[in-house]
């Protein structure tokens, strides 16, 4: 689950695991280690790499931490979002190795990140959202976090882009369930530079401890510093109940007001006086970037260090939205030259009116496109043409920051919105490189312009993005198909998409063709990962479906927490499926097969997640019709 720059040979205690097989998972490497045990690479039976975390065989003998250990597992499977690490399977191996098993991340804790100094504005803003929007679906499960930290923070890269993970819920408290009363009493829960005041106090603790964490995360990603401080572990549990830090707006004068307002109610000593929720905190935290208020002070590029008392800052320069600079006042150079067009490019603004912008600037973080309008919002994705002589370049934009019309005067650039391309063809990257500084582009003559293939079109047109929806109709096969029958189609389509790629193509189709291959592979993977698949089915109704996600080997967490979300979506299903469940099972113990199969399958239309139900349906199923062809079940 994290990746630390060095493994260590082994971990003390729980001997040299390396080579060995806990259930279907090869231990590969050792991670690292903690208190509680230690965390393993390890690949599946099926080629699948995971994390692996082993509970340190001497603390099995406590109930109450193995119950923890597996609180957390519980915990994270039962949320199921993109910034909580997702928990595949847990288990035990004789005689006493409690392990989890969970997606495998690359990337660094955000501990690491914090030691490189402050975290550019733009990219905190884009990391605390994610975090925030991964509690709010957590709290709305009735699951908080207690011990949320830069260490239980994983950064990795998604698509080109930075995602934030949160790890580790074994101190999670379940509100209502097995965990709600877990912690000791009299044993801190939790780390003193995060904790809240109630935490500190040994109070009750809800969702708003959890909001207090970010809060001073938050301070430490904007100003470089943690908000309370001391020299002894005492000095700082007592500055949580008793200290109001200094703004981080003072601290750091490019921080807008209104974050470091968010930042401050967060840190809020009494409960009620934060934010009411996840959800609140984090509209209130980009509606902040959104609202800046001047500030009378001039305010130097962020990213570049904060100047000590008497020095005198740099001079500002243009940042693209990866440098981190976000706001300045300072004056431009006078011999600083107005923005130039490099090219244009069309595309669909947001409400889907179709603009044609001029690019005026290309840099590694992407292309500065001239326009005096309203802010785009954050993350907007939209199909764009890149204008050349001769053609036009395909590419999916999507939008990572902007620049103000005040930032472009003091800058000397061009207000509008910095766009990134997702998934570039090589096309793209060959033509964006041409207009790296201090590089002339290179013309494109007419006899460079490939015209369009009819048959191309034709094949692209069979999987076209609209249709990801059904992966079924994607890959025209028949639902419930067998796990073999997926791989033998997505074989065929990828093999007829990937054939025309290496012959002469126009951008367009070659475009096309890719983004054709990639929703293709984006619909096998939800057809042949058991979890989603079981998810996919359940919805559609189709119990054939399904079971063959049983059959592929669906683990028993994977299968009640899906199971627990579809049931929530659908209020009384699981009482209208043990009616007819108990009226099947009557039918059945009478002989009357026929009328208990019928039961049988409603109760599973109502409830199609329920193992013991399937494993009841289908023998009978073969029994009553033994001529059909069940091996699909």
């Amino acid at each position: 689950m994290v990746s630390p720059p060095r493994a260590t040979p082994a971990a003390p205690g729980l001997g040299n695991l390396v080579g060995r097989w806990l259930g279907e998972w090869l231990l590969v490497r050792l991670l690292g280690q903690g208190g509680m045990g230690a965390v393993y690479l390890s690949q599946g039976s099926n080629g699948q790499l995971v994390a692996v975390k082993v509970l340190h065989p001497a603390l099995s003998r406590d109930a109450a931490l193995v119950e923890r250990f597996h609180a957390e597992a519980r915990a994270a499977s039962r949320i199921g979002h993109p910034s909580i690490v997702g928990m595949i399977d847990l288990g035990h191996a004789p005689p006493d190795l409690h392990y989890l098993v969970m997606e495998h991340l690359v990337g660094r804790p955000l501990s690491q990140v914090l030691e490189e100094g402050v975290i550019a504005l733009p990219r905190t803003r884009e990391l605390v959202a994610q975090v925030l929007a991964g509690l709010a679906a957590a709290h709305v499960r009735g699951v908080v976090h207690r011990d949320l930290k830069p260490d239980n923070l994983f950064v990795v890269k998604h698509e080109g882009q930075e995602q934030a993970k949160i790890l580790d819920f074994g101190v999670a408290k379940l509100v209502g369930g097995v965990g709600s009363g877990q912690t000791v009493a009299g044993t801190l829960v939790g780390t003193p530079e995060y904790m809240a005041p109630e935490q500190v106090a040994g109070e009750a603790v809800d969702a708003r401890a959890d909001l207090y964490a970010m809060g001073v995360i938050a301070y430490r990603m904007l100003t470089g510093v943690l908000p309370f401080r001391g020299p002894t572990v005492l000095a700082v549990l007592m500055a949580h109940q008793q200290e109001v830090p200094p703004a981080p707006s003072t601290l750091n004068p490019a921080i807008p007001i209104e974050v470091s307002d968010v930042v401050m109610r967060a840190l809020e000593k009494r409960a009620s006086d934060r934010f009411a929720s996840a959800q609140d905190m984090r509209q209130a935290w980009l509606a902040g970037f959104r609202q800046r208020r001047p500030s009378s002070v001039s305010l130097p590029a962020l990213g570049t260090p904060i100047p000590r008392a008497g020095t005198t800052p740099s001079p500002a320069t243009p940042p693209s939205p990866r440098s981190g600079a976000l706001a300045t006042t300072s004056p431009a150079p006078a011999s600083r030259p107005p923005p130039v067009e490099l090219f244009r490019v069309r595309l669909e603004a947001p409400g889907g009116r179709p603009v044609r912008l001029s690019c005026v600037q290309v840099s590694s973080g992407g292309l500065l496109l001239q326009d005096e309008g309203s802010e785009w919002p954050s993350r907007f994705r939209t199909d764009a043409q890149l204008e050349l002589s001769g053609g036009a370049i395909p590419v999916t934009l999507e939008v990572v920051g902007h620049v103000t019309p005040t930032q472009a005067k003091a800058w000397g650039t061009a207000p509008g919105h910095w766009m990134q391309p997702v998934r570039p063809t090589p096309d793209v990257t060959r033509f964006l490189a041409d207009f790296a500084p201090g590089k002339r582009p290179t013309p494109v003559s007419e006899s460079q312009v490939v015209a369009d293939d009819p048959a191309i079109d034709r094949l692209v047109r069979r999987y076209v993005r609209g249709r990801t929806d059904d992966p079924y109709g994607l890959l025209e096969i028949p639902s419930g198909s067998t796990v073999e029958a997926v791989r033998r189609r997505v074989r065929e389509v990828e093999a007829a998409l990937t054939a025309p790629l290496s012959g002469r193509l126009s951008t367009r189709q070659r475009g096309e063709l890719e983004k054709a291959l990639t929703d293709v592979r984006s619909a096998a993977q939800r057809l042949l990962r058991p979890a989603s698949r079981a998810r996919l089915d359940a919805d559609r109704g189709d119990l054939r479906g399904v079971a063959q996600a049983i059959r592929a080997g669906i683990s028993v967490t994977e299968l009640a927490a899906a199971r627990e979300e579809y049931l929530s979506r659908n209020t009384g299903a699981a009482s209208r499926s043990r009616i007819h469940e108990v009226t099947a099972r009557s039918w059945e113990a009478r002989g009357r097969f026929e009328e208990a199969l019928e039961e049988f399958e409603r109760a599973l239309r109502a409830d199609p997640l329920n193992l013991s139900l399937h494993k009841a349906y289908w023998p009978l199923r073969r029994k009553v019709f033994p001529h059909l062809d069940e091996s699909a079940a």
